[in-house]
Formats: C-alpha cells, structure tokens, sequence
C-alpha cells in the first residue's frame, strides 16, 4: 500500500515504472490488465450476470485502461501514477 492507495504494478520496485518511461517503453499496471478474469469470474459466478453482461463488464476494463493511459501521456507521468492518482481519486470521491 502506498499513501492509503494499494500498489498497482508487478514491477521490482515503484522506480522501476518510471525508469520503463524515461526509456520510452509503455506499462500497464497489472492490477488492470489482470482484473478480467476476476471481474467476469465474480460477474458470473458471485452475481450470476449472463455472459453478455460479464462482456460489458469487461469493456469498462478497456475504458479504465485507456483512461489511465491517456493521462499519463497528457500528464507526461507514468501510466503507474496515473492509476494511483485515478484510484486515489475514487477513494477520496467514489467512483462516477
């Protein structure tokens, strides 16, 4: 956990994000990328959701990522701070 936020990367260390940035190679963090199997898992078997639901439930998976993404490159931060920021963001406020 850092700053209340928990850690969103499967990296060695939190300088390694921005050491991948400063030579140009694009991270996700893997809490994202890795969060389909669970999401459709809990969709599907927890809340007995169709599979057409668990989809769309997926696609916001894309949106967040794209999201999170777009504000590093606009933001010129890594896509590591800028999840922690977004999450931050919902822990403070909630989510939309």
């Amino acid at each position: 956990m850092t700053d209340g936020v928990p850690c969103l990367h499967q990296l060695d260390t939190p300088a390694t994000a921005d050491l991948l940035h400063q030579h140009g190679i694009l991270w996700a963090p893997d809490i994202i990328v890795s969060a389909g199997g669970i999401v459709h898992a809990t969709a599907v078997e927890l809340h007995r959701e169709t599979p057409a639901q668990a989809t769309a439930r997926l696609h916001g998976i894309a949106d967040t990522l794209t999201e999170i993404l777009s504000t590093a490159r606009a933001t010129g931060s890594t896509p590591a701070a800028a999840a922690r920021a977004r999450a931050r963001h919902h822990t403070k406020h909630g989510r939309r």
